[in-house]
């Protein structure tokens, strides 16, 4: 990408600004600026831009308002400036410090900061504050208190913005344990309203799930000394790491407030294609598939922090001197501290099947798995012998049948890069968006969802191991440019064959993805009554009512697992049975 140089005969660049701040200065560098596209100025460099361009004009500001080092007034930011992170049309979040002045020299000295951005238009969210009455604001309020913790200098009384940062971060560490569990709650009340960004068709980058608000989290976390904010996302992570999945996002949201001209966060449709093009992703599905991939690594490493955040807080009461216990749940397998762990006799490097016990005593329990123990059978377990061991198989369809808690253990193992291990398929479909309405989910989450949702069925039919597993690769041919009922077929049998299956079991496998749409279709297109449309779906089938059979549960389980209260998705439900209690007829 191109990056900014600096041009000090252009007023967008600081040392160009005149030494009386006006507003007008500061109004007509924005626009030279944003007049930049993004093949002369990309998303960091126009960040950094304007980040030094706002900088230097507060700078120059409180010099002339006589906000100086020893005044006992000082400039601070939060929010996006204070993170180095301010991106057009978002707020200009600051804080005018004072160290107990008179009130009129305070009002003042705040008017003659605060009118000249109002005049240039600039949405500001500003306060003023002494530091006691800050630290009582930031100890009353968890959302006040994160927003502080970003805190940084801009002007003025250096020691009095010291005193402040120093004092909050302190507050900050003293006060998280009674604090947690409200932010826990506040966090996920936030996840209800803003939803998941990888699931979104309209994603809010900066509440929803898997967003800026969520780094800002973790970093929070690590203040107050309960995560190690580098230990839960390297950047030789299988799938990325979290600094590169939050530069993403930053880029994302500059590049949005860019193209649309207002400082909203939601990716709406008719921006995407342009935001993609900036940029160099490709095209809007492009887009969508990048905003799952580092959603979904970000809501990773948030799930894995707070559980780290929580294990750290110190115990009260009689649990503190109790040794926390490890219950045995399988060979090498223990839970521990509400997690599974590895037992201490575990060899992960010699025990290839050990992962899938893990993942199956997880989905079981519900009990997460342990970063470390993710990390140890990363870095340590080999890959599984084809065939595979019968006993690894019988773990895997454990796991698929755990209902919703397979969900959570499959994107678990996905986001670790050890569910590509087991499955390589997979990679073709991670993070693929829909190009059916209909659909919600990303064809790997739609894949979870249905192995979930046909746990109900397994019950009904003869071979519930079928109809996992059928369910579970269904879509596995999607995202290859050819018919995937076709390609799937075929790449069912090459799987079913390294599982280890029998030779018939494979072949019915291959039959149950290669027809997995049959019965919707021929409900919805063909007259049920007539025939020649029972013998067509009997040719078909071969005759055989096992296959039948687990093909009803399968259409039915997709069905399900297409989207909640979608009234196609009812209606494909009911034709699939309909047409299947025709054919039995």
């Amino acid at each position: 990408m191109k990056q900014r140089e600096p041009d000090t005969s252009d007023p967008s660049h600081g040392a160009a600004v005149k030494p009386k701040a006006a507003a007008s200065d500061l109004a007509g560098a924005r626009e030279k600026l944003l007049a930049r596209g993004p093949s002369e100025l990309d998303s960091a460099a126009l960040r950094e831009a304007w980040g030094e361009l706002h900088e230097f004009w507060l700078t120059t500001k409180a010099s002339e308002i006589g906000i100086t080092p020893g005044s006992g007034f000082a400039i601070v930011a939060t929010g996006s400036l204070g993170r180095r992170e301010l991106v057009p049309y978002s707020d200009l979040d600051l804080l005018l410090l004072h160290d107990d002045k008179p009130s009129d020299r305070v009002r003042e000295v705040a008017d003659s900061l605060w009118y000249p951005l109002w005049d240039a238009n600039i949405r500001l969210d500003h306060s003023v504050r002494t530091v006691p009455q800050t630290l009582k604001v930031a100890g009353a309020d968890v959302s006040a208190c994160l927003a502080m913790l970003d805190t940084r200098h801009i002007a003025g009384d250096q020691e009095l913005s010291d005193r402040l940062i120093d004092g909050i971060r302190r507050q900050w560490r003293a006060g998280i344990q009674s604090l947690f569990g409200e932010l826990v709650e506040e966090t996920h009340a936030r996840w209800r309203r803003g939803g998941e960004i990888a699931h979104r068709a309209e994603p809010d980058l900066k509440m929803g799930r898997g967003g800026l608000r969520d780094v800002q989290l973790l970093d929070a976390l690590a203040i107050a000394h309960l995560t190690d904010r580098l230990a839960v996302g390297e950047a030789d992570d299988p799938l990325g790491s979290l600094t590169g999945a939050h530069l993403t996002l930053l880029n994302v949201r500059t590049e949005l407030h860019r193209v649309s001209g207002r400082g909203h966060d939601l990716v709406l449709a008719q921006f995407a294609d342009e935001i993609s093009a900036a940029l160099h992703i490709g095209d809007r599905f492009d887009l969508s598939r990048t905003l799952s991939d580092v959603g979904r690594t970000i809501s990773y490493r948030v799930d894995a922090g707070l559980r780290t955040a929580a294990n750290a807080l110190p115990r009260r009461g009689i649990s503190a001197i109790r040794r926390r216990p490890r219950r045995p749940l399988d060979e090498g397998v223990v839970e521990y501290a509400g997690e599974i762990v590895l037992a201490r006799d575990a060899r992960p490097q010699s025990d290839p099947a050990l992962l899938l016990r893990v993942a199956a005593a997880s989905a079981v329990t519900g009990l997460p798995i342990a970063v470390s123990t993710l990390s140890r059978l990363a870095d340590t377990a080999p890959e599984l012998p084809t065939p595979w061991p019968r006993d690894a198989l019988d773990n895997l369809l454990v796991l698929l049948a755990a209902g919703p808690d397979t969900i959570a253990v499959i994107e678990t193992l996905d986001r670790t890069g050890l569910w590509g291990r087991l499955f390589p398929e997979w990679g073709a479909v991670r993070d693929l968006p829909p190009r059916d309405v209909v659909h919600i989910w990303t064809v790997d989450r739609h894949l979870a969802e249905t192995v979930s949702r046909a746990r109900i069925f397994t019950t009904r039919v003869a071979r519930s191991d079928l109809l996992l597993l059928s369910a579970l690769l269904h879509d596995i041919g999607k995202g290859r440019g050819v018919d995937h009922s076709v390609l799937g077929a075929q790449l069912a049998t090459q799987i079913g064959t390294r599982l280890g299956m029998w030779p018939t079991d494979v072949e019915m496998l291959s039959k149950l993805v290669f027809h997995h749409l049959l019965l919707s279709k021929v409900a919805i297109r063909q007259d049920l009554n007539d025939p020649n449309t029972i013998a067509t779906v009997c040719e078909a089938l071969d005759g055989d009512p096992v296959l039948l059979d687990v093909l009803h549960a399968l259409s039915e389980a997709d069905s399900l697992a297409t989207g909640p209260g979608c009234g196609v998705t009812g209606r494909r439900r009911w034709s699939a049975t309909w047409c299947a209690v025709a054919v039995w007829r």
